[in-house]
């Protein structure tokens, strides 16, 4: 089985989650959370903003 490594992977690892779960601790973010911590959010949030640029990039580039 092959290994690929997404832009969505590379713009994670950028982001060390050590870090980020330490600072999600010490400000105390997932206090409340049952399911949908704040890794996720983050996780989320970059997919739909890249996911959200590619396609304006490509109906600037198909349709100019």
């Amino acid at each position: 089985m092959s290994h690929y490594t997404t832009i969505l992977n590379e713009m994670l690892n950028l982001l060390p989650r050590h870090q980020f779960e330490t600072l999600v601790k010490n400000q105390d973010s997932d206090r409340y959370v049952k399911r949908f911590n704040s890794w996720r959010q983050l996780v989320t949030m970059q997919y739909s903003v890249k996911k959200y640029f590619c396609s304006r990039l490509f109906s600037k580039t198909v349709f100019m």
